[in-house]
């Protein structure tokens, strides 16, 4: 310690968390995960060299809790990634599901598979297919960072797809009323339409 300015509990101690504790937000937002371990490395130094931690000394004097904490860390974080990896690739999902969603309300019919996937191929960008070789390095990325990585999960992503379900869970309702009160009405219009016309005996 060179000089107890970032003491443990203190005001400046807090401060420099908040703002650790923001930078690693905006990190893991874009998840830059170089600059997420200097990020880190610097706080740590700052409170080891400025502060009344001794962090060295407490690695130095509990090696086996440092061993078990290190893997807990470890398992909590390939668990983490693999929620995460679930997460991120039902977005995709979703985004399939929501134009099915709007290609029956355009008036075809959901049972008619051959259609539905010309209208999905004709509509989707093979490049936009998830593959697994562009979720290496963010999985390691989840795993190395799970803390920061859980906790803005949460406030974003998490809600953000709560809500988004409520509202697609709403939507297959209010679908269902309305194709039970006028959905066979339409269909029969739809069909009289498509037959070929006939010269009206009122003419």
């Amino acid at each position: 310690m060179w000089w107890p300015f970032f003491i443990v509990g203190g005001f400046w101690f807090w401060g420099l968390a908040l703002i650790e504790a923001a930078l690693l937000v905006c990190l893991v937002e874009f998840e830059k995960g170089w600059a997420t371990f200097w990020s880190l490395a610097i706080f740590v130094a700052l409170i080891h060299l400025f502060g009344d931690a001794s962090i060295f000394t407490y690695i130095h004097q509990n090696p086996m809790k440092i061993i078990l904490w290190m893997i807990a860390y470890i398992a909590v974080g390939f668990g983490w990634s693999a929620i995460k990896l679930r997460v991120s690739l039902s977005r995709y999902r979703d985004k399939i599901e929501d134009m099915r969603m709007r290609w029956i309300e355009d008036g075809h019919d959901k049972n008619n598979d051959e259609e539905w996937k010309q209208y999905l191929s004709d509509r989707t960008n093979t490049y936009d297919i998830p593959r697994f070789s562009e979720y290496k390095e963010k999985i390691v990325f989840w795993w190395a960072y799970w803390p920061p990585s859980m906790f803005w999960t949460f406030f974003r992503d998490f809600f953000e797809r709560f809500f988004r379900s409520l509202v697609r869970m709403a939507k297959k309702f209010y679908m269902w009323v309305f194709d039970a009160t006028v959905g066979k009405v339409i269909a029969e219009v739809r069909a009289a339409k498509e037959m070929p016309k006939k010269q009206s005996r009122y003419n």
